[in-house]
């Protein structure tokens, strides 16, 4: 279980606690994008190793297994039925826009959309953000709160990144909770890393059919 091992002692589940709002305090505020990826992923590492240390070495408490739990074949099932479940969202989201508006304002890419832009979102992007907004904030309000009390968090954290960053859109204010959810119920890092890199691959494609 998330946090299990976490959870047989609230002084360590406070330890984690602590751990996770300092490495989220730190990206949410550090100067750190676009162009502090190493230290990012630092941070990343490093509440890990720390909370993997507070579990006593019970990888699966941090969410380190590779395999999620309830296994590939289901996942797969899985993630078309939350893509398709996202797009009506997406759907709704801009119905409204048209509704309050009378148009919708096409979301368009905030880069340049080059290859260091491609290889950013695709694989640096999962690599700094599933561990900080993941494992650092999902694991530690698991053992000492609730699953869905980690899974919103991690939703309102993410969007606040993107807020932050001046990259806020209907996608990324959404894919916090999908994926915090993910995580939450495979108790494995490696599927909303991989999940991540698929919803930014979609993004881009969006961007470059509608001339980004």
């Amino acid at each position: 279980m998330l946090g299990g091992a976490l959870r047989e002692s609230s002084a360590r589940a406070a330890a984690a606690f602590a751990i996770g709002a300092t490495a989220l305090t730190l990206d949410q505020l550090g100067p750190w994008f676009p162009h502090g990826n190493a230290a990012r992923i630092a941070i990343g590492l490093a509440a890990t190793a720390a909370l993997l240390a507070l579990a006593r070495g019970d990888r699966e408490s941090v969410g380190l297994r590779f395999a999620p739990a309830q296994g590939w074949r289901w996942w797969l099932k899985a993630t078309l039925v939350v893509g398709v479940v996202f797009g009506m969202a997406l759907v709704a989201w801009f119905a409204l826009e048209w509704a309050l508006k009378g148009s919708v304002d096409v979301v368009r890419a905030p880069y340049s959309l080059d290859l260091a832009d491609v290889v950013h979102g695709l694989l640096v992007a999962p690599l700094v953000e599933e561990p900080l907004y993941r494992v650092a904030l999902c694991v530690p309000l698991a053992a000492l709160v609730d699953r869905r009390i980690a899974i919103v968090a991690s939703g309102v954290a993410f969007a606040l990144l993107h807020v932050r960053y001046g990259n806020a859109g209907p996608t990324n204010m959404l894919a916090g909770f999908v994926l915090g959810w993910a995580f939450v119920k495979s108790r494995s890092l490696a599927l909303p890393m991989l999940l991540h890199a698929l919803g930014n691959a979609c993004v881009f494609t969006w961007w470059r059919l509608h001339g980004a």
